[in-house]
C-alpha cells in the first residue's frame, strides 16, 4: 500500500485550527517524530475534520485535506517508528501528579542557582486565561499544571504553574533524550527545538511580573549550556 501524498501546505491546512501546532515540522520528517507524535496528529486531524463539517462555509477541499493528513499518518503508524518525546505544541494532558520534571528557569529567574531544576507535578486542573484566546482551538482554556521544586533552590519560588505546551518544562526522561539527541538523533532535536519557539512568556513569569524581556525560546542553546541541578546531572552523558 502506498502512503498518501503529503506536503507541508497540506499538513498545515488539513489540521485546520490546529495547524499552528506543527510549527517547524516538515511533512517529510513525520516518520522521524515517533509513534506518540503520530498518534497525536491523527487525533488532531480528526478534530479538524469535525470542525470543517460543523462549519457550513467549510469547503470540500478542506475536508479532503484533513482526510489526507489522517490517512497519511495512520499509514505511517502501521510501522513502528520508536518512542520520542511529544513535541511541545502537540502535548495535551501529558502531565500527571507525581511526574518527575526538569524545568528551565534560566531566562525567567536568572538569579537562580541552576538553569535546569528538578520538580514534581502536584496538581493538574482546567483553567482559563483571556490572553490565551490567540489559540482559537482552545478559546483560552488550558490545563494548568503546578509542580513543586525538589528541595530548596536559591533564588526560586517553591512551585511553578504552567500549561502543558510550555517548552521550558520537560518530563525528566524527555530531557535525557534531548540531551543525548545531540549525538544520536540530531534531526529530531532540530524539529523539537523549532516546534518550541514562541513569543510569549511562561505562566509563572506572567504571574511573577517577570515577563518583560522573555525572548523567543532558544532551546538548543539552553540544552547545551544550561547548568543542571545535581539531581539532573546524570542525564548529560557528554
Amino acid at each position: 500500500m502506498q502512503t498518501p501524498a503529503l506536503d507541508n501546505n497540506t499538513l498545515v491546512t488539513g489540521l485546520g485550527q490546529h495547524g499552528v501546532r506543527v510549527l517547524g515540522v516538515e511533512a517529510t520528517q513525520l516518520p522521524a517524530l515517533g509513534d506518540a507524535n503520530l498518534r497525536r496528529l491523527v487525533a488532531l486531524a480528526a478534530e479538524a475534520a469535525n470542525t470543517f463539517l460543523a462549519d457550513g462555509a467549510a469547503s470540500r477541499e478542506e475536508l479532503q485535506l484533513a482526510r489526507v493528513v489522517r490517512e497519511h499518518v495512520e499509514h505511517l503508524l502501521h510501522t513502528h517508528h520508536g518512542n520520542r518525546p511529544l513535541l511541545p505544541r502537540l502535548r495535551a494532558e501529558l502531565f500527571r501528579p507525581g511526574d518527575a520534571l526538569a524545568i528551565y528557569v534560566g531566562d525567567t529567574f536568572s538569579d537562580a542557582a541552576y538553569a535546569w531544576v528538578p520538580a514534581t507535578v502536584t496538581s493538574v486542573v482546567k483553567s482559563q486565561k483571556p490572553e490565551f484566546t490567540r489559540d482559537l482551538a482552545t478559546r483560552g482554556f488550558y490545563w494548568r499544571v503546578t509542580a513543586d521544586v525538589v528541595g530548596h533552590v536559591a533564588g526560586l519560588p517553591p512551585s511553578f504553574a504552567f500549561s502543558t505546551t510550555e517548552p521550558r518544562v520537560l518530563l525528566r526522561e524527555d530531557l535525557g533524550y534531548l540531551l543525548s539527541a545531540f549525538e544520536n538523533d540530531l534531526s529530531f532535536l532540530a524539529t523539537y527545538c523549532a516546534n518550541s519557539v514562541r513569543d510569549w512568556p511562561p505562566i509563572w513569569a506572567l504571574e511573577a511580573g517577570r515577563d518583560a524581556a522573555v525572548p523567543s525560546l532558544p532551546l538548543a542553546r539552553w540544552l547545551l549550556r544550561g547548568s543542571l541541578h545535581p539531581e539532573l546531572r546524570a542525564l548529560r552523558t557528554w
